[in-house]
């Protein structure tokens, strides 16, 4: 329980100085940003069914779980890395209908693997929470990272997927719903 609370509070300051170290100014084209989320869209689409499929069969343990979240933890490591590495700089307009195509596929990642990670809440894999605890971060991190590339686009998601945040605290993903929230 402590952990979870360190790690929070080292993730909101983390989630804070993200912010301010972003310069409002300089943006990425949304083409790449889009890029940047298909690719992360294909990876949790090879990810979530096999988590479902787990959960389905009743065979969910730490030994069946465990790779899973990690592989799911590093695809969305490696698309927050690639949204931080498009902050270089360029300077683009942003259309409006571009901003909610962003949205609509960041808020439909989020919530299929919202959805996946439910059915796993049920079971009773023993290192579950602390699972748990490292997609929340992660996710976080790269709700940051995507929110810097094109700011507005969390409230946009809170917009479009009106439940998305109950979800996510059902879950077990608190940062993540806090942050969609606007709480963060």
């Amino acid at each position: 329980m402590l952990f979870n609370r360190v790690v929070s509070f080292v993730t909101f300051f983390l989630s804070i100085n993200s912010f301010t170290l972003a310069n409002p100014v300089e943006k990425r084209g949304n083409a790449e940003i889009e890029n940047v989320l298909t690719t992360l869209q294909s990876s949790t689409d090879i990810i979530m069914p096999q988590i479902k499929a787990l959960v389905t069969n009743g065979n969910t343990s730490d030994t069946t779980v465990t790779p899973l979240i990690n592989q799911l933890v590093e695809t969305f490591s490696t698309a927050r890395d690639s949204l931080l590495a498009l902050n270089t700089g360029t300077v683009s307009t942003t259309k409006r209908q571009s901003a909610n195509d962003i949205a609509n596929l960041s808020g439909n990642i989020i919530e299929e693997v919202a959805q996946a990670l439910k059915g796993l809440a049920a079971t009773t894999v023993p290192s579950l929470s602390l699972l748990l605890s490292s997609v929340d971060i992660i996710l976080d991190e790269f709700l940051v990272a995507l929110e810097i590339d094109l700011s507005g686009v969390l409230t946009l998601i809170s917009s479009i997927f009106v439940g998305i945040s109950a979800l996510l605290y059902s879950v077990g993903l608190p940062l993540t719903a806090l942050l969609l929230d606007g709480n963060l």
